[in-house]
């Protein structure tokens, strides 16, 4: 088990924001545990008896920010630039100083920039990041930003703060706009005399992905970002854009009771199906949310000689 002395580790630059918490323990615990979120704290609940005794106690999770995404695309003679400045809302109860989007491995992505006070790490596949390659399902190119120094939970070191904002954090590539995902978190000290440390190791097996893990340990919200490669034609981008939209869906971002996502679905169903021209143009209810606005945006870049015919 690695041995972090009290009150360093908030000083530390972005590499320990990242650290892969490791323990060795031999033991079982009984069939009456519980590794579970706490309904009124949000955090993680760990419950086990151990030698006949019972012990419970609260992890402190990473992901409590409430991150708010504005998403800007601009089309540079076939470069696509993505840029997205990201706020903390107010009621947020801590700082966001990670900041990942997660890519289509077929993805080629030209160059990342940071804001001020951030850096941002090599592109690498997801399966070589031990946060990711575990626990993020699909898998793909893993793009991250984190403040390069400083108090992490100073607003000086760079971190999004409650009702602050941070950007532009920049992507671009030559792949046309979809949905991508986009992971937001903070961090927290731990220390090797934490309880969990000391769980026995079926414990920690279900404890672990909520503390190492990418998905688990942080907010998930989809933006618009580089998802179509140029050489995919109408029909291949109606079909993915058709399964980024379930994924909307399943994260609440969209709802089916929309009537204008009704609309992008009777538009794009029988275009994945090649049953229908390119051709054929549809009048669109208007858009609703702020997703719902970044579909339209989507659909005109990706279709838009159908939409104005």
């Amino acid at each position: 088990m690695l041995l972090i002395p009290r009150n360093a580790l908030s000083k530390v630059p972005s590499l320990l924001a990242t650290l892969v918490i490791c323990r060795c323990v031999a033991l079982s615990a009984g069939s009456d545990t519980t590794v579970a979120i706490d309904p009124q704290s949000g955090d993680l609940r760990v419950s086990y008896s151990e030698y006949g005794a019972a012990r419970s106690f609260l992890v402190s999770l990473t992901n409590h920010v409430a991150p708010q995404i504005e998403e800007s695309t601009e089309n540079r003679d076939g470069r696509f630039v993505y840029a997205y400045k990201v706020a903390n809302a107010p009621s947020a109860k801590q700082f966001i100083c990670n900041v990942w989007v997660v890519v289509n491995p077929d993805i080629h992505l030209l160059s990342v920039e940071a804001p001020n006070l951030w850096g941002h790490d090599p592109v690498i596949p997801t399966s070589i990041n031990p946060r990711a390659s575990t626990y993020l399902d699909p898998p793909g190119l893993l793009v991250r930003w984190s403040p390069k120094y400083g108090q992490l939970h100073e607003a000086s070191s760079g971190s999004i703060l409650p009702g602050l904002q941070q950007g532009p954090f920049v992507v671009s590539s030559d792949a046309r706009p979809g949905f991508v995902r986009g992971f937001f978190a903070s961090y927290v000290d731990r220390y090797e005399d934490d309880p969990i440390f000391s769980a026995p190791a079926d414990v920690w097996r279900e404890a672990e992905p909520y503390l190492n893990g990418i998905r688990q340990g942080s907010v998930l919200s989809m933006v618009v970002g580089p998802s179509f490669p140029p050489s995919l034609g109408p029909s291949d981008v109606a079909v993915l854009l058709l399964k980024q939209i379930r994924q909307l869906v399943e994260v609440r971002q969209l709802s089916t009771d929309s009537p204008f996502l009704n609309d992008v679905e009777q538009f794009l169903t029988p275009l994945s199906e090649n049953s229908v021209p390119l051709a054929t143009a549809r009048a669109f209810h208007s858009p609703g949310t702020r997703t719902e606005s970044d579909l339209a945006s989507v659909l005109q870049i990706n279709f838009h000689s159908a939409l104005h015919k």
